[in-house]
């Protein structure tokens, strides 16, 4: 707040991305709109153009929190209206400014850092490009997976016959979200905030390593990983209230999801109750018709392929569903809502074709 009264393109940057959110909030952005109908931002550019003209001594200026932040709302607005290519252009300056300040922590600010670091890997997310960060690992390594142990919570046992088919890095990946995911409902019941050092550090250290992760199309690593990405995407880059369509995230969750196919498996996790594929396929639809596909408003192929997995694991209530869920990993603060939604929505198709 205190930036606000003495930086004026920080006002109008704040100025502009705010009209702009509440636009996408209440359905005003469908296409792109002239730069003209937000004045704020023209005034932006020609502040932000001063101080980039500004002589080389005067870096500190150049580098400092209030000109990232003015920067990081010029590639928000941009990604928002579907400029990918400025999208992009503006997450590269806000590298060379990340740069002058000797990396992330450098900035000083978590939520600074939260929020760029939000934009990046959704730009990424939405067009299929790689991130602007931790995109060279010699000069900026993957930060490292935070330690859930003094919370203590540990890995739950159950998830190990499906992480024994995948990637190493991958399950840990899997491990410490679901960690993340404890912390969270643990704070919630309790009313509690959670600390943003623990936000930050989950969201990096996870969503930048599956980012950069590939794997053969259809196997179950590929899948897994898909699903964590949508899952992650759900929790941590989805604003309240707007939601970003994605372009080339559904062709690939949809691909992978119809031609995945299990390898043998050994006999210790043969069995039903050992691997339970079709509550795994529950969980992977929901997560995709929550983060992926619009809710209940869902494809058609996910309605009908979700409401044959209801049938086979004999759910026929949300509690029941909810179970299923989070023994893989569900936050209910965010998730409860629109997941309930999809199962009403997939319910109702059910009693439908059974009257019918």
């Amino acid at each position: 707040m205190e930036a606000l009264t003495v930086d004026a393109a920080y006002l109008h940057a704040l100025a502009f991305s705010t009209q702009a959110y509440f636009d996408l909030m209440s359905g005003r952005i469908s296409s792109k709109r002239p730069v003209s109908a937000y004045p704020h931002m023209l005034k932006t550019l020609r502040l932000l153009r001063e101080r980039l003209d500004l002589p080389e001594h005067n870096v500190a200026v150049k580098s400092s929190f209030s000109t990232a932040a003015v920067v990081l709302c010029l590639a928000f607005h941009a990604h928002i209206m579907g400029e990918h290519e400025t999208a992009r252009h503006h997450m590269l300056g806000l590298r060379k400014i990340v740069d002058l300040n000797r990396g992330l922590k450098g900035l000083k600010n978590e939520k600074l850092v939260i929020e760029l670091l939000r934009c990046d890997m959704g730009i990424a997310l939405h067009n299929g490009t790689k991130p602007i960060f931790f995109s060279d690992l010699v000069q900026e390594p993957y930060w490292p997976y935070p330690d859930f142990m003094l919370y203590g919570i540990t890995a739950d046992p159950e998830d190990e016959p499906l992480l024994a088919i995948l990637d190493t890095e991958l399950a840990t990946a899997w491990r410490t979200m679901k960690k993340f995911c404890t912390l969270v409902n643990r704070a919630a019941a309790a009313s509690r905030k959670l600390p943003k050092e623990d936000l930050l550090d989950t969201m990096a250290s996870v969503m930048y390593r599956l980012l950069h992760m590939c794997f053969g199309r259809g196997s179950p690593s590929e899948v897994i990983r898909l699903g964590l990405l949508a899952f992650c995407s759900n929790v941590f880059l989805q604003w309240a209230s707007v939601r970003l369509p994605y372009t080339h995230f559904p062709i690939m969750y949809q691909d992978n999801l119809v031609n995945l196919e299990f390898p043998a498996l050994d006999n210790d996790y043969s069995g039903v109750n050992n691997f339970p594929t079709p509550r795994l396929l529950l969980w992977l639809l929901t997560v995709g018709a929550v983060s992926v596909f619009g809710g209940v408003d869902s494809e058609a192929w996910l309605k009908s392929w979700l409401r044959v997995n209801l049938e086979l694991c004999g759910i026929d209530s949300w509690s029941a569903m909810y179970t299923v869920l989070d023994s893989f990993m569900w936050v209910r603060v965010v998730q409860d809502a629109p997941g309930k939604a999809v199962f009403d929505s997939s319910m109702s198709s059910i009693l439908y074709l059974e009257f019918n």
